[in-house]
């Protein structure tokens, strides 16, 4: 991803590049980032140019084979598994576009947030708001939704302006609000539906720094003001540690002071809360009691050293997860947060399940998007997981059944990538414009060429 000079407007690249006729791998294995799901594709392909994803497309069809986009391999569910034609956009991955008067980047679907954070840097520009990782790709945010935190932000596809959308009969269709909004509204939540992101076009503001500060007080405590934490600033998250009735709070805001302090460095993140957290989870395996002892020290090591720093944006507001990890995550109505938080708490307290940390809180504004977990509502995301230890995956069935029992009581929505139960019946019920997005999706791919068995659960089978 070439950078170019300063100046008003930089194309980074002119033309698509045309290449020879390209081939897919055949038995090649595809596993997600967390070691969880597998799937073995008939071809597995790695295009770097429009011409090449038009052909895999164009033969996936006259093939009758079902073909999907893979990015960085994040998700936590079969949402991108098939036994027919894989795509993987790693090599489509190309920054295009600069406008410094109008705060614009435009980048092909492969392009990274840790990419993109680059690029942007030299010109001075960054993006609004970010999730948890650096390493998610721009068609896989628009795939699923990804969100960050921010009473006052919404999830990251909200600041996307344009989309050019390759449909299954090969057609390129560049859509935003002002041009075949309904289609863009679809493709910003399109979860591998509606055809392959080409390209995307964010709108960015001036690079700025942030300011943290975190503290601990009982899940009491912060459940009583619950609201007043969310509004005191501008990204408020907190992580409960089941078995203690406690929370680490994070307070994160917009500042001009100059960068003080520094991240938590490798002996914390690699050695004490990847390596060392790993082992004891692992005892924890065999003695589930002894999880809420690691829990404890955990909790008590976190609260004794509050941590505050100013940093760049995307330095502060990315956060390291290398544990791999089975997850479930649900968007509930931000009215409802306190409840449903409250009810999970009592269900871990009661014995019945031992939890790993944390229970990860985040807030989000609501949106237009017709499949976003924070359509017409705000949101309080709820992320629960359970970490894959030395190989061994820990007990989680048990756990994810009764967090979305709470889910559903208290109207959630569950976030597309990661692991749930829900059908094509309930998200109906869940979603005014479902059935909008299922005709879109019809008149854009009528042969149900990326369609795989997870998408059919959710758009079409009704159990």
């Amino acid at each position: 991803n070439g950078h170019m000079g300063r100046g008003d407007s930089h194309e980074l690249s002119h033309h698509w590049r045309r290449t020879r006729s390209i081939v897919g791998v055949k038995g090649y294995q595809y596993v997600n980032w967390g070691g969880m799901f597998t799937c073995y594709p008939e071809l597995f392909f790695q295009p770097s140019t429009i011409d090449e994803i038009k052909e895999i497309v164009d033969h996936a069809r006259r093939n009758g084979k079902c073909v999907k986009v893979v990015g960085e391999g994040r998700s936590p569910s079969t949402i991108n598994m098939t036994p027919d034609y894989m795509m993987s956009m790693k090599n489509y991955s190309r920054i295009l576009h600069v406008d410094t008067e109008r705060r614009q980047v435009k980048a092909e679907s492969g392009v990274t947030l840790e990419q993109l954070h680059t690029c942007l840097h030299d010109y001075g520009l960054a993006i609004t708001n970010m999730g948890a990782i650096p390493y998610l790709s721009i068609g896989g945010i628009l795939g699923a939704a990804v969100h960050g935190t921010g009473a006052k932000f919404g999830i990251i596809p909200t600041q996307v302006i344009a989309i050019e959308l390759l449909t299954a009969s090969g057609e390129v269709i560049e859509c935003s609000r002002e041009r075949h909004t309904d289609i863009f509204l679809a493709a910003c939540c399109h979860i591998g539906a509606l055809g392959v992101i080409l390209n995307a076009t964010i709108q960015c503001e001036p690079a700025f720094n942030v300011h943290l500060r975190t503290s601990s007080m009982s899940m009491d405590q912060l459940l009583l003001n619950l609201d007043e934490h969310v509004d005191s600033c501008d990204h408020f998250r907190f992580n409960y540690y089941p078995h203690t009735d406690s929370v680490i709070t994070v307070y994160t805001n917009r500042t001009e002071l100059a960068p003080y302090g520094c991240p938590p460095g490798w002996i914390w993140v690699h050695l004490l809360h990847h390596r060392i957290l790993e082992l004891l989870y692992y005892i924890g395996s065999f003695l589930p009691k002894f999880i809420s002892v690691i829990n404890n020290f955990y909790y008590r090591l976190g609260a004794s050293e509050p941590l505050e720093l100013i940093g760049r944006s995307d330095r502060v507001l990315h956060y390291d997860c290398p544990c791999k990890q089975h997850v479930t995550e649900w968007a509930i109505p931000r009215a409802n947060a306190g409840a449903a938080l409250r009810d999970l708490r009592a269900y871990l307290e009661s014995g019945k399940f031992y939890a790993h940390f944390p229970v990860e809180v985040r807030f989000c504004k609501r949106d237009d998007i017709m499949l976003s977990p924070c359509y017409e509502r705000d949101a309080c995301y709820i992320n629960i997981l359970q970490f894959k230890t030395l190989g061994k995956m820990a007990p989680h069935s048990k756990y994810w059944a009764v967090f979305e029992s709470i889910a559903r009581r208290y109207g959630g929505r569950p976030h597309w990538a990661k692991a749930h139960t829900v059908t094509a019946k309930e998200f109906r019920k869940m979603y005014p414009r479902f059935d909008d997005f299922l005709r879109i999706r019809k008149q854009l791919d009528p042969e149900e060429l990326f369609l795989n068995e997870y998408l059919r659960r959710v758009l079409i089978t009704d159990n």
